[in-house]
C-alpha cells in the first residue's frame, strides 16, 4: 500500500506540472510559436535592469495585451549577463511564458560585455592600440571563452518552453582604446586587427592602409575569419540547442552595408549572415522631422540595400527604434513617434516581406553612462541587481497613447497578415 500510495502522489505531481507547462504553452501555441495569425512575429526590447523584477510580470502581460507575440529580453551594460544572473533570467522567461510570450535573449554586444578581457584576445587597432572589444579573428578564443559562453546560454536556455531565439547586435563595432570610455581610435588607425594572431594567420605583418597593394588579400582574409566566426557561432549553439525554431538572429544597423565600416572591420554582411538563421536591420527614423510618408520611403529603400546585401533567400527582420533621437533627451513627454510614423514605417518593412516586427522597445534603461557608471550599473552577481533606471516618457510603457493605437494596427496585423491597403 505504500508503494501504491507513493506512486499515486508521484503521478499527481507530474500531472500537475504538464497541466501547468500545457495550459502556459497553449497561451503561446495560440501565436502559432510566437506567430500572429497572419504569419507575423511582433516583439519589443525590455531591459529587464531597468525595473525591479516584481513589474515584470504586468509588464508582459500588458504586452501581450498590446498584440505582441514575443519579447526581447535585455541585461542592459552586459548582454553575456545571461550567463551570470541565470536565476533571474529563467524567472523572466517564464513570466513571459505565461503571460504568453515567446523569449529572445539578447545575448552579444561586442563592446556591451562583462566577460574576463585577456589582453591576447581583445581587438588592435593599426596603431597598434589594445580596443576594448574581443577579437573575433582569433581561433583560441573563438575555441575557448567564446565556446563556452555560447553553450553555457544553449544548457541554460534551451529547453525553456517559452525559448525564441538568441540575438547577436553590433556585432562588427569598433572598440574603443582601453577602456568602455576610452578614446576612439583616430580615422587613419580605426582597422582590424592588428594582434599577433592575425600576423601568424596572414603570414606577414598585415597592410594598415588601403592603400596598400596588400590590402585586397587583408580584406580576404579579414572576410574569411569573420565567416569562421559565424559558422562556430552557430556550431557551438546548435551542438546543444538543435531546436530549430530557435532562432540564431544577427542584428545591426546601416553601417552593415556601409563600404568604409566593411573595409574597417574587414567584414562583408552576406559572408557572416549565412550562418544565421535571420538578419534584422535595424532603424532609427528621424521622427521629429520627417513625415510618415519619408519615413515609409525611406525604410522601403534601406531594407531594400539590406536585401541587396544578404541575398534572396535569407529571412529579414526589422527593429523599429520607437524613440526620436534628437529628443531623447529631453525632460518630459515624448510627442515623437506619432502611431502614422510607426505604421508608415512597419507597413513598408511588411510589404517588403519581412515577417519579424521588432520594436524598440517597451521599457528601456539609461545607458549614456561613462565607464564608472557602466560598472558600477551593470547587473553583476549579487544577490540583487542594481537598477540603471529608466528612460522616461519616451517608449512604449510610458506612452499608453501610442499603445492604443498600436494595438489597433497590430490586431489588424493579425488577422491580415499585410499592410493597409491604403498606404
Amino acid at each position: 500500500m505504500r508503494l501504491n500510495r507513493g506512486w499515486f502522489r508521484v503521478c499527481m505531481m507530474v500531472a500537475c506540472v504538464l497541466c501547468l507547462l500545457l495550459s502556459g504553452q497553449a497561451g503561446y501555441a495560440q501565436a502559432g510559436y510566437g506567430q500572429a495569425g497572419g504569419g507575423v512575429r511582433v516583439s519589443s526590447w525590455y531591459w529587464l535592469n531597468s525595473t525591479d523584477k516584481a513589474q515584470w510580470p504586468r509588464d508582459f502581460k500588458a504586452m501581450k495585451d498590446l498584440g505582441l507575440t514575443d519579447v526581447v529580453l535585455v541585461w542592459g551594460l552586459d548582454a553575456v549577463a545571461f550567463s551570470t544572473r541565470v536565476g533571474d533570467s529563467h524567472e523572466a522567461m517564464r513570466a513571459a511564458y505565461k503571460a504568453g510570450l515567446g523569449s529572445y535573449l539578447f545575448v552579444w554586444h561586442a563592446r556591451h560585455s562583462a566577460l574576463p578581457h585577456q589582453e591576447q584576445f581583445q581587438q588592435v587597432d593599426a596603431g597598434g592600440h589594445v580596443l576594448f572589444a574581443f577579437d573575433v579573428f582569433n581561433r583560441e578564443w573563438r575555441e575557448t571563452q567564446w565556446k563556452r559562453y555560447l553553450q553555457t546560454l544553449a544548457r541554460e536556455y534551451g529547453h525553456e518552453p517559452g525559448m525564441a531565439g538568441y540575438v547577436f547586435d553590433n556585432s562588427f563595432a569598433i572598440g574603443n582604446i582601453g577602456a568602455i570610455d576610452g578614446p576612439a581610435p583616430s580615422p587613419a588607425e580605426s582597422y582590424l586587427s592588428y594582434g599577433k594572431a592575425e600576423a601568424k594567420m596572414f603570414g606577414r605583418q598585415p597592410p594598415t592602409s588601403p592603400e596598400d597593394p596588400a590590402w585586397g588579400a587583408w580584406t580576404e582574409a579579414r572576410q574569411e575569419w569573420w565567416a569562421q566566426w559565424a559558422k562556430e557561432t552557430r556550431a557551438a549553439i546548435r551542438a546543444i540547442d538543435p531546436d530549430p525554431r530557435h532562432e540564431i538572429v544577427l542584428e545591426d544597423g546601416e553601417n552593415t552595408i556601409d563600404p568604409d565600416a566593411e573595409s574597417r572591420a574587414g567584414f562583408t554582411l552576406g559572408r557572416v549572415t549565412s550562418s544565421f538563421d535571420t538578419m534584422t536591420a535595424y532603424w532609427a527614423p528621424r521622427y521629429s522631422k520627417d513625415s510618415a510618408e519619408k519615413i515609409g520611403g525611406d525604410v522601403r529603400g534601406y531594407l531594400a540595400r539590406m536585401r541587396t546585401a544578404i541575398g534572396t533567400d535569407k529571412p529579414l527582420g526589422f527593429t523599429l527604434r520607437l524613440s526620436d533621437d534628437a529628443t531623447e533627451d529631453l525632460p518630459g513627454h515624448a510627442d515623437h513617434p506619432t502611431l502614422e510614423q510607426v505604421e508608415g514605417a512597419v507597413d513598408a518593412a511588411l510589404a517588403a516581406g519581412v515577417r519579424h516586427i521588432d520594436l524598440y522597445g517597451y521599457r528601456m534603461g539609461i545607458y549614456h553612462l561613462d565607464g564608472a557608471g557602466w560598472r558600477h550599473y551593470q547587473p553583476g552577481t549579487g544577490r540583487e541587481y542594481p537598477l540603471t533606471g529608466q528612460v522616461e516618457g519616451k517608449f512604449l510603457a510610458d506612452r499608453p497613447e501610442l499603445r492604443d493605437g498600436l494595438k489597433a494596427y497590430l490586431k489588424k496585423i493579425e488577422t491580415e497578415g499585410r499592410p493597409h491597403a491604403s498606404r
